[in-house]
């Protein structure tokens, strides 16, 4: 409706700190027309600090699909943005479109019917299952306790000491290495792929000063047993150039997930008389690492990362992620972006990085330039 688009324009003008009651004059209207959109990774913290808005996204569980009619489709939390308690919490619902290549935020009028459960009204995202016969007890006991956001969490002991070694107990071979003593045969890993984006800064509003980085160009260099493979996409490739880049970038990891599994050793359990070789509970991960990558170059690639058929994990926040984990179901591996500055001392210029931490013969600095020389 009209009444609905003329309050979105005055949010819309109160966002980019222009006054929502004037008019619309030559300048706003083409803020307007050049909008590309809303970037949650950029864009959220503002626009929760303007609006006074904690936020909570959520998307559709591509693990469990519908077998009949009748199922509910599953949807799971995917983030949290708790900025102050006070303020009023909306939820939102992720949709990807594939035909445009986007992401749909659909507002969430009634979260219960969304999870497949019963949320607690005190926002603390404690779910019950409404089919459980003791739903309306196990309901009735947590709010007896429940102080909202800041609901404090209760340790479970357990009656006997047990020693806490997450990066031994989820692998198996690693389990396997230490049990037998053969820890030693444990080798690094070093295959891996840099990449860095080659950007330049868009005006949209000289009035305001508002700018937006529009990506130019991506390259990347991969690290196979010591031989460089590079990748290079620009505009002149089409507008889809990241997305090109990324389906290129999976089946380059295929190879440098194949040269890490081969020089996983044998591991030989002699009281049970097994041969295994790389059990691994859990998926393998290629490093995709970046220098000054974990707030600009993840921002831009996020959205195109975001598909059907993935999955994304992140260490640290949105907007400056340590860590962000892609697991693609079309692959039995996942990768692993890094930016290099998390793991060394501040204040380190690519240059000053390669002297340090590059190796005699040079090899880390070659893959690095190979990935950069292009943009």
């Amino acid at each position: 409706t009209k009444s609905r688009v003329s309050d979105a324009i005055k949010l819309f003008l109160q966002y980019h700190d222009i006054n929502p009651s004037q008019r619309l004059n030559k300048a706003n209207k083409q803020l307007l027309e050049q909008y590309k959109g809303f970037n949650q990774v950029t864009d959220l913290e503002k626009y929760q600090q303007i609006f006074k808005l904690n936020v909570i996204t959520y998307t559709c569980d591509e693990v469990k699909q519908k077998t009949n009619r009748s199922d509910v489709e599953q949807f799971n939390k995917f983030e949290e943005h708790i900025i102050d308690k006070d303020y009023q919490t909306v939820n939102v619902l992720l949709v990807p479109l594939s035909l445009v290549e986007e992401i749909h935020a659909m507002y969430i009028s009634d979260i219960d019917k969304v999870i497949n459960g019963k949320l607690c009204p005190n926002n603390c995202q404690m779910i019950f299952n409404t089919k459980n016969q003791h739903y309306k007890r196990d309901l009735a006991r947590h709010l007896k306790y429940c102080q909202g956001i800041e609901t404090a969490k209760q340790v479970k002991l357990d009656h006997l000491p047990k020693p806490y070694y997450p990066h031994i107990s989820n692998n198996k071979l690693l389990q396997k290495l230490v049990a037998t003593d053969q820890s030693d045969l444990l080798t690094p890993t070093l295959n891996y792929i840099t990449f860095d984006f080659e950007t330049v800064e868009n005006i949209v509003n000289e009035g305001n000063i508002i700018a937006q980085l529009e990506p130019l160009s991506i390259a990347s260099a991969a690290t196979i047993n010591d031989q460089v493979t590079t990748l290079y996409f620009d505009l002149r490739n089409g507008t889809d150039f990241i997305e090109q880049w990324i389906s290129q970038l999976f089946e380059v990891a295929i190879k440098v997930n194949e040269a890490n599994q081969s020089n996983i050793p044998d591991v030989t359990i002699e009281d049970k008389h097994q041969h295994q070789h790389g059990v691994m509970s859990y998926k393998p991960q290629v490093s995709v690492i970046g220098f000054n990558s974990k707030k600009f170059d993840m921002n831009l690639l996020l959205k195109h990362l975001i598909k059907n058929k993935t999955k994304i994990q992140y260490m640290g926040s949105t907007t400056q992620a340590k860590q962000t984990v892609v697991s693609h179901q079309d692959y039995d591996f996942d990768l692993r972006f890094i930016d290099i500055l998390s793991f060394i001392p501040p204040n380190n210029t690519l240059k000053q990085f390669v002297e340090k931490f590059g190796t005699k013969d040079g090899s880390i600095q070659s893959t690095i330039i190979s990935g950069m020389q292009h943009v």
